[in-house]
């Protein structure tokens, strides 16, 4: 890395700071562990600050944004009240919407994403955010929610902007009954939680990935009481082994993205001929059966300190 380089990045994580959570955030609402939500509330002066690659793309997100919001209304689109507050006083739920739109005569609530190629072609209905593997897209749908519930809209704009080709996509969605519903449950279990000042325990089934990227995992390891023994290994070998598979995780989350896309667009086709690559398929009939039960060893692996 460059001198330049290396003073704008200085720069950018100096800039960094942890913000007070007096409320609960409809950016994060949806976000699967109801620990986390919690920890923000009351112990958010002790959140990790994101890294610095994880600075730049917020940077970025934000920067593309902003240029979506200039395009819009270059076009002659209306987008008014930009980061207006919403605040739900009896939930403590609030969110700032990246404006309001005009859409059939009425202004509903605008929510901006700049996303990867793969997300924008696989992401035209509600339901692919809900049923999407990344837990944030699955945010996304509460965050859209969230805005109808504070606004006493019926509906919401999701603008995407694919990050590398430019191009842009709105999606207008409707309010679903049950995820307001569970909004509303999950702040009024918060609030009753810091009240009393409990934390719940994580969820047991939580995707690891999640939990790597948590800005509370220093502080919700030291705090699981455990029945089993803590075991401390400083062998040189392991330490490294375990660093060897954090840098190889992303390339093999990478390739499961791109090949369940190309599975997608390939679908039904049996002979396909693409540049230097050829591309065969067919259907396979499943047997099902029932699995026996039996025993394996779970194991989870989460770097505690953010990089």
């Amino acid at each position: 890395m460059g001198e330049i380089a290396e003073k704008v990045h200085t720069y950018i994580k100096q800039r960094a700071r942890v913000t007070s959570y007096q409320s609960n955030r409809a950016s994060e609402i949806g976000h699967p562990c109801l620990r986390y939500l919690v920890f923000s509330r009351t112990r958010w002066q002790e959140a990790q600050l994101p890294s610095l690659k994880k600075l730049l793309l917020f940077e970025e997100g934000q920067k593309q944004e902003l240029q979506v919001l200039r395009d819009l209304q270059d076009a002659g689109i209306r987008v008014l009240q930009q980061q207006r507050p919403l605040y739900n006083e009896e939930l403590n739920l609030i969110g700032h919407v990246d404006g309001m739109i005009e859409v059939g005569g009425e202004l509903l609530p605008l929510e901006i994403k700049a996303v990867n190629p793969t997300s924008f072609d696989r992401i035209d209905r509600f339901a692919d955010l809900e049923t999407s593997r990344h837990h944030w897209e699955r945010n996304w749908a509460y965050q859209l929610q969230a805005y109808m519930l504070l606004s006493g809209k019926p509906g919401a704009v999701l603008v995407l902007k694919n990050k590398l080709t430019g191009e842009i996509k709105d999606l207008l969605f409707k309010r679903e009954g049950k995820i307001i519903a569970a909004i509303e449950e999950k702040c009024r279990l918060i609030e009753e939680m810091v009240k009393r000042e409990e934390v719940p325990e994580p969820p047991e089934e939580i995707d690891e990935r999640i939990c790597q990227d948590c800005r509370f995992n220093h502080i919700c390891a030291r705090d699981l009481e455990r029945e089993a023994k803590t075991l401390f290994w400083e062998e040189e070998e392991i330490v490294e082994l375990l660093e060897e598979r954090a840098k190889l995780k992303p390339m093999r989350d990478r390739y499961e993205e791109v090949d369940r896309r190309l599975k997608e667009i390939f679908q039904g086709v049996e002979l396909a001929i693409c540049g230097d690559w050829v591309i065969t398929g067919k259907w396979i009939d499943r047997k099902g059966y029932e699995v026996p039960p039996g025993r394996y060893w779970r194991m989870k692996i989460l770097k505690t300190k953010a990089e």
